[in-house]
């Protein structure tokens, strides 16, 4: 019961955003797409999470758009769910794409009634195949308010949305260009497939692979969806993503069966659009990009061979090249001083033998480095005693000058120290004589 209230609310929420989106001037320019077009529009009774569109408009002039949606859809909340809080967030705005949360907090309790809003922009002269409808009038909006559970007063507001062959085209290109496999995706397939017996079209397929901004680059092979392998990923799929998106006993059918339906409804869906040429493009798509690969490596190879050629190799040689280089040196300086014993094995006996005459042996070398070794030892000796024989005589004259001055200057103080203190005794004889002047006196 509470997933089911908390379900209801938020489509409650959906619609008020649609009906005051499709109020203001510039919501011509976007278009309900996917399986939120399929739940207002064409009937589903799925459950969509979030509401997507499709739109020409710039990113800042969208939201700007949304930043008034946002004072509309206050007041719309307040009678629809009492007082309370109105926040709207951008989630991700890039050239590409735009998304944006709608939160509304109630006053009484702590309940967040919440809708995702995600736009993704068309390509310039672009357009999906779409439709107008009026809000009111849709069957599924009419049983809501039938049930008492809607305030929606004055509406006349007439939204775009995407008819079914568009949407199924645009369903095929997401589940080949998603790295995982969503069961929504399926589920909605199955649906446009087997409820509303539509069948796919490759034109309006190739058509819209080319639609958006965002690139399709698709991520598995054409055949994926008709291997029995994929069956298991695609039972997950379905299993885990559809729980609370459907009513429980309805999920358990289905599961009880194996999905066998879903599973069926998409391998039909996509062998008829590979038939009619998806199959061409998807390989011709894939070996395309291994062509681009392979350029680009030989591409990163020639500039990287370039790049060696003119610096690193004339500037900082690898290791290995050092190492190279260095064993071909001590080859080169082996072979020319001493061969090693493989080597003189290896070469001719005589070859062997002019090398060791050539080479003369260590004791002979030693024998006759030890006399010249001694006859230099003789000549250092005989000049080091020649120049201690030159410089003791400087010695001795010096020593006899120094002496010679200092005598000379003793005669001359001696004399003068004798003068001195003579004068101090005849002074200290004078004052002998007359010690106490004073003393005559009286």
């Amino acid at each position: 019961m509470e997933q089911e209230r908390i379900i209801r609310n938020a489509e409650l929420l959906q619609i008020h955003l649609l009906d005051n989106l499709y109020a203001i001037s510039g919501s011509e320019y976007i278009m309900l797409q996917g399986s939120s077009a399929i739940r207002w529009v064409h009937g589903g009774t799925r459950f969509a999470e979030d509401l997507d569109f499709a739109t020409h408009l710039p990113v800042d002039t969208l939201a700007g758009l949304l930043i008034r949606l946002q004072s509309k859809v206050r007041n719309a909340c307040i009678s629809q769910f009492g007082p309370g809080k109105l926040e709207q967030t951008s989630k991700g705005k890039s050239a590409d794409s735009l998304k944006a949360h709608f939160v509304f907090r109630p006053e009484t309790g702590h309940e967040r009634i919440m809708v995702k809003m995600n736009f993704e922009m068309l390509m310039t002269d672009q357009d999906p195949a779409g439709g107008k409808y009026i809000l009111r009038d849709l069957a599924a909006v009419r049983d809501i308010i039938a049930r008492d559970s809607l305030i929606l007063p004055y509406s006349s507001s007439i939204i775009l949305a995407e008819i079914p062959v568009q949407i199924l085209a645009d369903k095929v290109r997401t589940i080949y260009e998603t790295e995982y496999v969503k069961g929504c995706d399926i589920y909605d397939i199955w649906w446009i497939h087997r409820k509303l017996s539509i069948n796919p079209s490759w034109d309006r397929t190739r058509e819209t692979f080319a639609l958006y901004r965002s690139p399709f680059i698709p991520v598995r092979q054409a055949d994926y969806f008709q291997k029995t392998q994929s069956h298991k990923e695609i039972i997950s799929a379905l299993k885990t993503d559809l729980t609370g998106l459907i009513p429980s006993d309805v999920h358990e059918q289905y599961e009880s069966q194996g999905f066998v339906d879903f599973i069926e409804s998409v391998s039909l869906v996509t062998r008829s659009l590979l038939d009619q040429g998806m199959r061409t493009y998807l390989e011709d798509y894939a070996a395309n990009l291994k062509r681009q690969k392979s350029i680009l490596a030989r591409e990163k190879k020639k500039s990287g061979t370039r790049s060696v050629k003119g610096t690193t190799k004339a500037v900082t040689p690898t290791k290995k090249q050092v190492e190279s280089k260095k064993l071909k040196g001590a080859k080169k300086v082996s072979k020319t001083f001493a061969p090693t014993e493989k080597e003189a094995k290896k070469k001719p006996l005589k070859e062997t033998k002019k090398i060791k005459k050539a080479v003369p042996p260590a004791k002979k070398v030693s024998k006759t480095i030890a006399p010249i070794k001694k006859e230099a030892g003789k000549k250092q000796l005989k000049e080091i005693k020649k120049i201690k024989k030159a410089v003791t005589p400087a010695k001795k004259e010096v020593k006899k000058e120094k002496l010679k001055g200092a005598k000379k200057v003793i005669k001359k103080v001696a004399p003068a120290k004798k003068e001195v203190k003579s004068k101090k005794v005849k002074g200290d004889k004078k004052g002998q004589k007359s010690p106490h002047p004073h003393k005559k006196r009286i």
